[in-house]
């Protein structure tokens, strides 16, 4: 039953700008089915309509058209219960300045209503899980990018979701950094979570996705696990990016 289901599109439409002679559309009537907790790699070329589709997921933007189920949950009819199932982040999510990690870990915790010991607790755990005790109580806008990212997904992780959306999470960052974000990736993994990742990097793609889903021109063109999708494409022995590139 679709109503299981941890996530589920139906026909979802974009359009920008409609009834100018900018209108763009975006997303043109994008429907899947996540049927089961799992990595998936949503993957495409620039302007592929990656971003825009993980912002409507993440309740962020409203479609112009179409559904977005959380565990059967209509994003548009609950909008607090199903945002409270799903943790949002991409490469370009900022912090405010004049907070501290710890602040603004605070600050986010208030708003999903975690009790103050729950909070700290979490917070603790975080910190540890991140590598971030050297720099928890400095203003964030004094810590690297790659600090601020790691801050940025703990915030993300606070309120414990069942669904993560990640857009380019690993962009820029330094090696030991992403080696964490790729620890922590694997390790949702283990959790039965779902998680939805959008990157340009096919070696990161393959390494941590189970399956995927490949959006090029607003539609999707293909989906599926790895294996299956090289078997059908005959790219047996070869790799994720050579698969994309016979599909595009």
């Amino acid at each position: 039953m679709s109503a299981t289901f941890p996530l589920v599109l139906k026909e979802i439409s974009k359009t920008y700008s409609p009834g100018s002679v900018s209108e763009f559309h975006a997303l043109k009537g994008v429907s899947f089915d996540v049927e089961k907790p799992g990595i998936y790699g949503l993957i495409g070329p620039n302007g592929a309509g990656k971003t825009t589709l993980l912002r409507i997921i993440s309740n962020v933007i409203a479609p112009s058209s179409g559904r977005v189920l959380i565990y059967g949950d209509d994003t548009a009819l609950d909008p607090v219960k199903t945002k409270k199932r799903i943790g949002f982040i991409a490469a370009t999510t900022g912090l405010y300045g004049r907070l501290t990690p710890r602040e603004t870990l605070k600050y986010f915790g208030e708003l999903f209503d975690l009790s103050p010991a729950a909070l700290e607790t979490r917070i603790l755990e975080l910190c540890e899980l991140f590598e971030m005790s050297e720099f928890l109580d400095r203003k964030n806008e004094l810590l690297s990018f790659g600090q601020r990212q790691r801050v940025n997904i703990a915030r993300c992780l606070l309120h414990d979701p069942d669904i993560f959306v990640f857009d380019e999470i690993t962009e820029g960052l330094d090696v030991l950094t992403s080696r964490i974000i790729v620890k922590f990736i694997r390790f949702l993994g283990g959790l039965e979570k779902c998680v939805i990742l959008s990157t340009h990097d096919m070696n990161l793609a393959e390494k941590l996705c189970e399956n995927f889903i490949i959006l090029h021109k607003g539609a999707i063109v293909e989906s599926g696990e790895l294996m299956a999708l090289k078997h059908k494409y005959k790219c047996l022995g070869k790799s994720l990016e050579d698969l994309f590139v016979s599909i595009i």
